[in-house]
């Protein structure tokens, strides 16, 4: 009688937290997901930043010293 007792209150337990640790499951996905989409924005920003400032600098260098430059670019194609 005790053990049948025991197993329907674990049953019944259960099948009470079972709803509420999907909403948790769903709402740690779901921040998550946003967490890392937010960190992908992040790093593709940081990326532009990296290239264009090394394009600006590369531009800069070619207008200060032309001659140098231009044998370096002509070097590298």
């Amino acid at each position: 009688m005790k053990r049948e007792e025991e197993t329907e209150a674990r049953k019944l337990a259960s099948q009470m937290s079972e709803p509420l640790f999907n909403f948790a499951n769903d709402a740690l996905k779901e921040l998550l997901g946003f967490t890392f989409h937010c960190l992908q924005k992040i790093i593709l920003l940081l990326n532009f930043i990296i290239v264009f400032s090394l394009a600006f600098c590369f531009f800069i260098f070619m207008l200060i010293n032309r001659r140098y430059s231009q044998k370096l670019f002509c070097y590298s194609i």
